[in-house]
């Protein structure tokens, strides 16, 4: 006789964020409250405790994960608590082995370094639901109804409204009383080694200086977002260098992103947060097209990528069709592009579009997103030697696409 699973465990599903980057935990921690909600099922999340994490980089997700939800199974229940503190000495216990192992063996073993450092439970259920092979990747996304599952909000913001005490006491002490102000994030060479990380997700925080200064003439206050790494921001009235603040932490990043007007960042770091308390996202020198706008409102501005073989720059049609090479995702940029930051000038512009509600046409809209979505699929297609939960994950975020461009971009580099 076949073991029965409890009916009270079909209900349930656990899920590991990515311990050590804000920006893929938070992704994954939306996805999995979609997926509970659409399943009517509640999400888990399971991670060690930080005290027990021997990593130089410490777990960035932990308060994200005590975000109160209707599908995700509370931090403070005591079992809960107790099946965490079993799960850290557990990886504790695999951090020892994988450092005896590296030190008198000189050897690694994947699976005691993977739970050691980055344990990846459940992270397949959200990106591959079906379990379905790479040639079928197409069909189940589509079949599993990602679109309709994102088409009512879940509203997390909420859990940080400034009608809440705490939440108040800390919009209140950056200074942002009762004022409507807007979150910019711009990657920074300063806070990544960019012989580790990809150079071409950085930007200059100079090419953002005029906009700051009109959005600052449109009555809004700005609110620097990164870390003490970045070079300080100019001193402008209006203008909060949040990354060098003494009151700079993770659950003040998200206090401040679920009550912003909305967000301009870069497809790096805190920009899935925003993704998270679905703020519409204007999303300046994004690299990467396959990180397009995810929610309708959004707007991309696409960094221009220049072939030196060819000593042209790239249409974005073209880039998106012809030119995998020119987008970072598991490989570092080749070395035959090199990408152009927006100019001021273009930022300027962008915003400004944004606000004046000034967009492409929906049938654009389609046809960036159709472009987009045959792409990745070709993309997946191409590279069968990396994972097939890789691939499902690029497939995913590639097909939920609005393909919202800017326009003075569209019209001029499309």
């Amino acid at each position: 006789m076949k073991n029965k699973i409890p009916p009270l465990l079909k209900k349930i599903f656990i899920v590991t964020p990515h311990l050590y980057t804000i920006g893929n935990s938070s992704e994954e921690i939306y996805l999995s409250l979609i997926k509970a909600r659409k399943e009517s099922k509640k999400v888990l999340f399971l991670t060690p405790f930080n005290i027990f994490y021997l990593y130089t980089r410490s777990i960035q997700c932990n308060t994200l994960i005590k975000i109160n939800t209707q599908y995700s199974i509370s931090q403070k229940n005591i079992l809960i608590i107790l099946i965490r503190i079993l799960f850290s000495f557990f990886t504790l216990f695999c951090r020892f082995v994988d450092i005896f192992l590296a030190k008198f063996f000189n050897k690694t073993d994947t699976f005691f370094r993977d739970y050691a450092i980055c344990p990846r439970i459940g992270i397949s259920s959200i990106y591959n639901p079906y379990s379905g092979s790479l040639n079928e990747i197409e069909r189940l996304t589509v079949k599993y109804g990602w679109d309709d599952a994102f088409s009512k909000p879940l509203n997390l913001s909420n859990n940080f409204s400034i009608k809440h005490t705490n939440n108040k006491r800390i919009i209140n002490e950056l200074g942002l009383n009762s004022k409507k102000y807007v979150c910019l994030h711009v990657r920074s060479s300063e806070t990544y080694d960019d012989s580790i990380e990809s150079h071409e997700r950085n930007a200059n925080i100079e090419n953002y200086y005029s906009v700051i200064k009109y959005l600052i003439e449109k009555k809004y206050h700005v609110v620097r977002m990164g870390d003490s790494n970045m070079p300080r921001a100019n001193k402008i009235k209006g203008l909060l260098d949040y990354a060098h603040s003494e009151n700079n932490n993770q659950y003040n990043d998200q206090c401040l992103i679920a009550n912003c007007s909305f967000y301009i960042g870069m497809t790096s770091g805190i920009h899935p947060m925003a993704w998270l308390f679905e703020k519409d996202m204007i999303i300046v020198n994004n690299p990467a097209w396959l990180y397009s706008s995810p929610k309708p409102f959004d707007v991309d501005l696409f960094k221009v990528i220049y072939d030196k073989r060819t000593q042209k720059r790239l249409r974005v049609s073209d880039w998106i069709t012809n030119h995998h090479g020119g987008a970072h995702f598991t490989d570092l940029l080749e070395e035959r592009y090199l990408t152009i930051e927006n100019t001021s000038e273009e930022i300027l512009l962008c915003v400004k579009n944004y606000l004046n509600k000034d967009t492409i046409s929906s049938t654009q809209s389609k046809e960036i997103q159709s472009i987009i979505r045959s792409s990745a699929l070709k993309f997946a297609k191409l590279n069968q030697h990396i994972s097939i939960n890789t691939l499902y994950r690029f497939y995913l975020v590639a097909y939920l696409s609005k393909g919202k461009l800017d326009k003075s971009f569209y019209e001029k580099n499309f």
